[in-house]
Formats: structure tokens, sequence, C-alpha cells
């Protein structure tokens, strides 16, 4: 997946690190939405800060997982609205459990 270095990573976990690394891999394949986009298509409207860290998996412990699958769901939203063919995983319920991808 995805080997982007991201600024503050080292602080989160091993498994923090590599769930943000297929959160950072899923951006890219949805289109590598900005942040600010992201944030305009939740559902809670957390702050792009917030976002930042998820995506850089920061901190000590997992993330609520309501703003992962409000995020997850923005960024296949914006994937959508611009055509691109996701790959069948991201469709997968299995892969990111989230609802009728």
């Amino acid at each position: 997946m995805a080997t982007e270095s991201v600024e503050g990573a080292e602080n989160g976990s091993p498994l923090l690190r590599q769930f943000a690394e297929e959160l950072r891999e899923l951006k890219r394949v949805c289109g590598a939405p900005p942040l600010n986009e992201i944030k305009r298509r939740t559902t809670a409207q957390p702050s792009t800060s917030t976002i930042s860290v998820l995506l850089a998996g920061r901190g000590a412990r997992a993330p609520r997982w309501d703003l992962v699958s409000d995020v997850v769901t923005a960024m296949i939203a914006y994937a959508r609205e611009r055509g691109l063919k996701l790959d069948v995983h991201v469709h997968e319920s299995g892969v990111w459990g989230l609802c009728d991808l």
C-alpha cells in the first residue's frame, strides 16, 4: 500500500500507523480529496486538523469509529462524484464495514 511519509506518524502505535496508511491509500484511490472537501462531506464536520491526525495515525489510541466511518464515506462520495472507478476491494463490506457502498 501507500508508503508516503507523514510528519508525526511516529507518535502512533504500529497498528495505528498501518491503519492510517490504509486510509491514505483509500484517499489516494478516491482522487486525493483535499481535507476541506472531506470535512464538507462529513456528517459531524470534524476539523481539518482532526482529519489530518486520523490520516497521519497520530495518537495513543484508536480513533472513534464514527469519525473513521464518516471520513471514509466522504472520500468514497468524492470519488463517485468524479466518476472514478474504485477497486472492488473498496466496495467489499468486510474491508471497511461501513454501509452499502
